[in-house]
């Protein structure tokens, strides 16, 4: 069984409620097919789905609790992989842990994203230790980045196993549509458009540039009410065509790689991992001008993409202008991560592994 969020568009949810964990759920649960293993969900409650104020984290443990002792013993499964969320989503973690030892199930633990180490480092000594349980009564420990190896091996001495984020073979084109071929440099950003993703930059970055390339920047995701109110204070300065597209559904977010240039992600927040955008920028063929937050150094090269040196409107301006001055030099870059991404990042490739694993979680 699978230990993760449900698949439901909730406005107060983190990423709306159809972010990466649950485009994770769904992976697993439907690309992911074995012979010989059965894999069913086991759906905890994610924010925004109940409304109780004050009382909203005691209902949903006590919602979770039930499902998960009711699921367990509906389904006896031989082993829980648990997509783990940590941060305030530990006490449910820590009670699922305690009743599979009850119920003498292994628990495979899932570390995603970016901040788990730098939330063990600031929290206080309690979520520290309920932490310190969870992975220590874990069978196996998954990790999304390579950096968490270390600390995984230096605190538990534990060997984890590097998991990262894959995208679907059937949706990689066997020739991505060309890019820069146009007059027009076509940039894209995929997420939620608030500060700390690097949209303020982003937007002051193509000002900068407006006069010296023709451009188009497309926005999908929603924008938070601070980046709604400086773009539209900034309209009146924009000459370049900007397409605010909001929330849309996966086949149109896919077609907008397809159909852009570049894919712009200068983000600076704290929770940054292998993000899901940066897979699907690589399997359409797009340049890449990224930071090195999170786990995108991992992923990505100089061989493969533009690293920002530092998130600013003049460094993105910067990288822009130099793809414009130098497309073949780009166009190279965007192959050789398209490549990368065949190689590395692909469903067929992670279902051997998972299939390992989970074989060796129930043995």
């Amino acid at each position: 069984m699978i230990f993760g969020p449900p698949s439901k568009n909730l406005p107060k949810a983190y990423g709306g409620g159809v972010g990466g964990y649950t485009k994770n759920m769904e992976m697993y649960l439907e690309r992911f097919n074995f012979s010989d293993i059965e894999v069913k969900p086991l759906y905890h409650t994610i924010r925004g789905e109940f409304n109780f104020y004050f009382f909203t984290f005691f209902v949903r443990f006590i919602i979770d609790a039930f499902r998960i002792v009711k699921q367990l013993h509906m389904y006896r499964p031989n082993g829980i992989h648990i997509m783990g969320i940590y941060g305030s989503a530990v006490p449910r973690e820590l009670f699922l842990i305690f009743f599979c030892k009850i119920a003498r199930v292994n628990v495979l633990y899932q570390i995603r994203a970016g901040t788990f180490v730098s939330e063990y480092k600031k929290r206080g000594f309690l979520y520290r230790r309920i932490v310190d349980l969870i992975v220590k009564n874990s069978s196996i420990v998954l990790v999304e980045g390579k950096a968490y190896k270390k600390f995984i091996y230096d605190h538990y001495g534990i060997n984890a196993i590097h998991f990262p984020n894959v995208v679907q073979d059937s949706e990689i084109p066997k020739v991505p549509q060309n890019k820069l071929d146009e007059g027009c440099l076509k940039i894209l950003f995929v997420g939620s458009c608030h500060r700390e993703k690097g949209v303020f930059e982003l937007l002051d970055g193509c000002i900068r540039i407006q006069n010296q390339v023709k451009i188009q920047l497309t926005l999908i995701g929603k924008e938070e009410k601070p980046f709604e109110s400086y773009l539209n204070d900034q309209l009146k300065k924009i000459q370049f065509k900007i397409d605010r597209r909001g929330r849309q559904p996966r086949e149109v977010t896919l077609e907008a790689f397809s159909t852009h240039d570049i894919y712009c992600y200068p983000t600076y927040h704290e929770g940054e991992g292998h993000n899901n955008t940066i897979n699907e920028a690589m399997m359409m063929g797009m340049v890449i001008v990224a930071s090195k937050n999170g786990f995108l150094p991992e992923v990505l090269s100089n061989e493969t993409a533009y690293f920002l040196d530092e998130i600013s409107a003049i460094e993105i301006a910067g990288k822009l202008m130099e793809i414009h001055s130098d497309r073949a030099r780009a166009r190279e870059k965007a192959a050789a991560a398209y490549n990368l991404l065949k190689e590395k990042y692909t469903v067929s490739i992670a279902s051997k592994k998972i299939h390992g694993v989970y074989k060796s979680l129930v043995a």
